[in-house]
């Protein structure tokens, strides 16, 4: 189940045509010439409908997300992760036949919504139930699979510039259907329901008599817990300091290491050493607490964002300083185990059997604060008209979340409060 879902996890990743901006452009681009009024209307469609607007933020993030947690925890993944492949991959194949921008945006709705409910939701929340010891290696190769994905982006952006939008849609479509029905037939709610134990032990004869029965808590008693808010809340703060880096430099970057590696692309080498890392937090995991691993993920990221500061006071982004490429490897290493480490802090603190909520009302969590960062930094970069000042305040929300996860309450004082709470 774990290799069905990082092969999913990595062709979501690159058949996520919706967020892939050559791919949105060039479908605008058609509308544009082909429909007047998608041409007088296109800046409104965009602000209020588009599957990059607030609204739909708003309701993948605060609504979709938490129900798909809840069904998880009540019929298993399997029919939510098979509607949500049929969903996003016949969607891919119908966005060719589109007739207007309602229907088109209509359609990167449900890719996205699908796309977030199987990846974010599904996988991770299902995962956790799966894996205990194991958990965060089986988190982090997931995640890997999603970042490799990135080797190939170029090549996507490619392929639509030299086939068409159409086409690449079709192929990622039936790729997606292919790819996700048989993952979605293998996935299973739990392994007690297969006489299984977690990390994939074999149930025995007294397991089955009397069954482990776990500390966990309810989805109301989660919600109340300080733990769960400071983590998610810590994460969410960690989303401002990636919005509030100056879009720009990513390209500035691609130019500089494109001359410094010669033929081979920025990409490629710092998403394979990405990948790498992520990979190696996983088996480190079994020897480092998690609560070390994460607060040495916030220290990491802490540090490369202080060191693109400093780089942008002394260098100005010309990019004749080679550490930059480490500084970058750095904080994708760093941001992505951040994310996974999270779920699996909570995991471990408030136990599998409401995992599913607990990932749905976290992802909620971090949408709000997502968005609202979003908000922030444009308007402080409106008001100061440096990017100085949005670094410094990725900066200052780095620094509040590390002092956010460091004060978590021990695991046995969250144990102490479920029980309170359970039998309240």
């Amino acid at each position: 189940m774990l290799v069905g879902a990082a092969v999913f996890s990595f062709i979501a990743a690159l058949a996520s045509l919706h967020d892939n901006l050559t791919f949105t452009s060039a479908i605008q681009d058609w509308f544009v010439k082909s429909d007047p009024f998608y041409r007088t209307n296109s800046f409104l469609l965009i602000s209020l409908i588009s599957e990059k607007s607030l609204l739909f933020g708003l309701i993948s993030g605060l609504v979709i997300a938490p129900v798909v947690g809840l069904l998880l925890d009540r019929y298993g993944p399997r029919l939510i992760m098979l509607a949500s492949v049929l969903a996003s991959g016949i969607s891919l194949l119908l966005i060719t036949q589109v007739q207007n921008e309602l229907q088109m945006h209509a359609a990167l709705w449900i890719i996205g919504i699908g796309f977030l409910s199987i990846t974010s939701v599904v996988v991770i929340g299902t995962l956790g139930k799966w894996f205990v010891r194991k958990r965060v290696l089986a988190f982090a190769i997931v995640s890997a699979c999603s970042a490799f994905a990135g080797v190939f982006s170029l090549d996507t952006i490619d392929v639509i510039r030299s086939y068409g939008w159409q086409t690449t849609a079709i192929v990622a479509g039936v790729t997606v259907l292919v790819v996700g029905i048989p993952v979605a037939l293998i996935m299973r709610r739990q392994p007690e329901d297969h006489a299984l134990l977690p990390d994939g032990a074999m149930m025995h004869g007294d397991d089955r008599r009397r069954p482990r029965r776990k500390l966990s808590a309810t989805a109301r008693s989660a919600v109340r817990i300080p733990a769960f808010w400071q983590l998610t809340l810590a994460v969410g703060l960690v989303l401002i300091a990636v919005t509030a880096q100056p879009i720009e430099t990513e390209n500035y970057i691609g130019l500089y290491l494109g001359r410094l590696l010669g033929i081979f692309r920025f990409s490629y080498l710092a998403v394979c050493l990405a990948t790498v890392g992520i990979v190696a937090i996983g088996f480190i995991s079994f020897r480092i607490s998690n609560r070390v691993l994460i607060l040495a993920s916030f220290a990491s990221l802490t540090v490369a964002y202080a060191g693109l500061i400093v780089i942008y006071l002394i260098d100005g982004f010309s990019f004749e300083l080679p550490i930059y490429f480490v500084v970058v490897v750095v904080r994708s290493i760093a941001h992505t185990a951040i994310l996974f480490l999270q779920f699996a802090i909570l995991a471990d603190f408030l136990g599998r059997r409401n995992f599913g909520v607990v990932v749905g009302t976290a992802i909620a969590v971090h949408t709000v604060v997502s968005k609202f960062s979003s908000l922030l930094t444009f308007y402080v970069y409106e008001i100061v008209g440096h990017d100085v000042a949005r670094f410094g305040l990725g900066l200052t929300a780095l620094i509040i979340a590390a002092f956010l996860v460091f004060t978590i309450e021990p695991q046995s004082r969250v144990a102490a409060r479920i029980r309170l709470l359970n039998r309240a």
